[in-house]
């Protein structure tokens, strides 16, 4: 399993996101995708540890807004995020420039349920 925090907080340390708080499994934030990253109140997160929710699984990275119903994997987040800001590298590739040790068969635990 991944180690979701220091991705977030390196993402941050880039300006990439904005963090609020760690609240339950969630680390929240404010959504980098509807109101030009700029809401005044966080409405986005990013699960810390795999769940399972109705027998499916949800990984760690897995990433929600509650207010714009975006819903994705950490990689392709991570993918999103960098093509709002013009930034032509993928989330994959980003991953193992910026996480030591990533590796890519990690991308299978990032997998969400159809």
């Amino acid at each position: 399993m991944i180690n979701v925090e220091p991705i977030l907080l390196k993402l941050q340390s880039m300006q990439l996101i904005r963090l609020h708080k760690i609240t339950g499994n969630w680390y929240t934030a404010y959504c980098p995708f509807h109101s030009d990253g700029n809401e005044k109140k966080p409405s986005f997160g990013f699960l810390l540890t795999d769940e399972y929710r109705g027998g499916q699984k949800y990984p760690a990275g897995f990433a929600h807004c509650f207010a714009c119903s975006y819903a994705g994997t950490l990689e392709n987040t991570i993918s999103k995020i960098l093509e709002n800001k013009h930034i032509s590298q993928s989330g994959l590739d980003w991953l193992k420039e910026n996480v030591p040790g990533f590796e890519a068969d990690a991308q299978e635990d990032m997998l969400i349920p159809t």
